[in-house]
């Protein structure tokens, strides 16, 4: 198991594999509720969605998809036009997706699919990443050296600089899901 989290109500759990899965687990009934296999790599990370019925999974295979929980459907995936993804986040308000990979950051937006902004980093392979004060913060260590990157969410798109019409995401209320907020 390489990433473990837990769905914002904690009725369930998700695991991300080295045998390219995603497990989905009902805590409550004690069961497995369902595979979403259409990884071709190790998954490496794991997130739900702050606010939607929509989880995401990151993958070696250079793919972030995401998933709707209701159906168990795949929602889309990105190209696999960057390296390996080491880490994903979400935005805490949900309107973007944060992936990171050796030496880059991508910012995705899921229905459709599509990139928002792309940003070369210096943190070779990244281990983690966190939001903490209107920054995301990501971590790398090799030998007993930890480095962080700090990186202003505001200049980044789809949250920095004038808005991107064609690129904008859609209402919260467009994706017909289920919240966990009610």
């Amino acid at each position: 198991v390489n990433s473990l989290k837990f769905s914002p109500d904690g009725r369930w759990i998700a695991s991300a594999g080295e045998d390219g899965l995603l497990k989905l687990w009902d805590l409550s009934a004690g069961k497995l509720l369902t595979d979403f296999t259409q990884h071709t790599g190790p998954v490496t990370s794991v997130e739900f969605h702050p606010n939607e019925f929509l989880i995401a999974s990151g993958s070696a295979d250079r793919t972030v998809k995401f998933w709707d929980l209701e159906s168990f459907q795949l929602v889309s995936s990105t190209d696999g036009d960057c390296t390996p993804v080491r880490s994903i986040l979400f935005h805490p308000e949900g309107q973007c997706l944060y992936s990171a990979a050796t030496d880059q950051l991508r910012v995705y937006g899921w229905e459709p699919s599509r990139c928002y902004d792309a940003l070369a980093m210096g943190w070779g392979r990244v281990a983690d990443v966190t939001t903490a004060n209107n920054q995301l913060i990501g971590a790398t260590f090799s030998h007993s050296n930890v480095s962080t990157f700090v990186i202003d969410m505001q200049r980044v798109q789809p949250l920095g600089g004038p808005p991107v019409q064609a690129a904008s995401p859609p209402p919260m209320s467009a994706s017909g899901r289920r919240s966990y907020i009610d």
